[in-house]
C-alpha cells in the first residue's frame, strides 16, 4: 500500500511540475512576442529614418 501511495504522490508532484513548466513556457513565449513586436516596431522606424543604419 505504501508503494501505491508513493506512486500517487510522485504523480501529483509531476503534475505540479508540469503545470509550473507550462506556465513558464507561456510567460517566455509572451515575452518573446513582445520583444519581436518591439524589434519590428524599431525596424519600421528605421525604414523611415536613416538609410545607412545596420540591421
Amino acid at each position: 500500500m505504501a508503494n501505491f501511495q508513493a506512486v500517487v504522490h510522485a504523480r501529483q508532484e509531476a503534475k505540479r511540475e508540469l503545470s509550473t513548466l507550462r506556465e513558464t513556457v507561456r510567460i517566455l513565449a509572451e515575452q518573446r512576442v513582445q520583444e519581436k513586436k518591439a524589434q519590428d516596431d524599431a525596424k519600421d522606424g528605421q525604414q523611415h529614418g536613416h538609410v545607412n543604419q545596420p540591421a
